[in-house]
């Protein structure tokens, strides 16, 4: 089996039309290869890639893209570290494609799959639009964390706010959920914001509209492999895939003086 076809199944199912136009969905590389294994990541690193090559994979699907910008010269500008992977997979001949916006997109895949991964359980869930939901809830603020926490082995997150509270409907914004978005949350009545990576200029309007919002690593989205290798041993039951979960980079220090 050639690897296009694993590539080509997984846009079908999560269309180009749904990627946003900023966004570079796809291939990123693509050899004419017969299909070793599939190696699924958040995002292309060197231990990713170093792992692809010891268990012989030849396809690498990312969430993130590994080319964000319109040049390459631009990209290797900016991410000078990417110049050397790029040569690597050349040299090896292993695809890369990415299934970002178009993945998040797609019936709200990834704030559902968060849902499910970090084991809230509600009675009704509300679109707030495609990428991200708004659930009922009836768990403290306390136990929000710890569910997100255990569930998921992240460990570093941050708040506007520290008192617990019981927020009726919590809202679900899958990667870096910019003001836009937050507010549209807000609108949909949410008394409790989950998100990744805002904005210092973000966190002054949610402080001075009282928008309760928890910050928590972007890792989050790594949800992500497990979806993705469920989806593919359900249609290729006898594919060989790999999960390669990536740690968190900053993590909560204390200064002892």
């Amino acid at each position: 089996m050639q690897t296009k076809i694993i590539g080509d199944f997984l846009l079908e199912k999560f269309p180009l039309k749904n990627c946003e136009n900023w966004d570079n969905c796809g291939w990123n590389f693509l050899f004419s290869t017969q299909f070793t294994s599939a190696v699924i990541c958040l995002d292309l690193t060197k231990e990713v890639l170093e792992y692809a090559i010891m268990k012989n994979a030849n396809l690498i699907i990312t969430h993130h893209p590994f080319f964000f910008y319109p040049t390459k010269k631009e990209e290797f500008m900016y991410s000078p570290y990417k110049k050397k992977l790029a040569f690597l997979l050349r040299k090896n001949l292993i695809s890369l494609i990415s299934l970002h916006t178009n993945f998040d997109g797609t019936n709200n895949q990834t704030a559902f799959s968060i849902i499910k991964k970090c084991g809230f359980k509600s009675s009704k869930i509300e679109q707030i639009d495609k990428f991200n939901l708004l659930i009922e809830n009836s768990l403290d603020f306390t136990e929000i964390l710890k569910k997100i926490s255990s569930n998921t082995g992240l460990r570093t997150f941050r708040a506007n706010f520290t008192r617990n509270f019981s927020p009726k409907k919590v809202a679900i914004l899958p990667g870096s959920g910019g003001i836009l978005a937050c507010l549209a949350a807000k609108k949909s009545k949410a008394n409790l914001i989950i998100t990744s990576d805002l904005k210092w200029s973000d966190q002054l309007t949610l402080y001075h509209k009282k928008i309760k919002v928890l910050e928590i690593p972007h890792l989050i989205e790594q949800v992500f492999v497990f979806e993705v290798a469920k989806i593919l041993k359900n249609k290729f039951n006898q594919i060989e895939t790999y999960k390669f979960e990536l740690p968190e980079i900053l993590k909560e220090i204390k200064i002892k003086w």
